[in-house]
């Protein structure tokens, strides 16, 4: 009696796997084409590589972030160095570079020597 239990629960499990496959049919067909692709091109591994490699798709696009400040005061003014041609952005950039005070550079601007010229307000 214990015979004909095994052999019915046997049965049983045989018809479950049946139809298990039956409605798995096509992911069991991918999984067994790749191995046997995976074993047929396993001694060429680097013409592989290469292949899959040519298939990878690179971006070419740019991102442009472009930030603009608002203006706080006075934009100042270009100065220029007569002796060296140097041109900077303010008074206080021209005194750091020449190492004087922004007095002297303000009173030759405005006449006393022409080693300084004010060529006009930053736009």
């Amino acid at each position: 009696m214990r015979k004909k239990i095994t052999e019915v629960t046997q049965h049983v499990a045989f018809l479950k796997v049946k139809h298990h496959i039956q409605d798995h049919q096509n992911v069991y067909l991918a999984a067994g084409s790749g191995l046997i692709v995976g074993a047929l091109l396993r001694g060429r591994v680097p013409e592989v590589k290469q292949t899959i490699g040519s298939f990878n798709y690179k971006s070419t696009t740019t991102n442009v972030v472009t930030t603009t400040l608002e203006r706080r005061g006075h934009p100042g003014f270009k100065i220029q160095n007569n002796k060296t041609g140097e041109i900077v952005a303010s008074l206080n950039r021209m005194a750091e570079v020449d190492q004087i005070s922004r007095t002297l550079i303000r009173k030759n601007m405005l006449g006393e020597s022409s080693l300084y010229t004010n060529l006009g307000e930053i736009a």
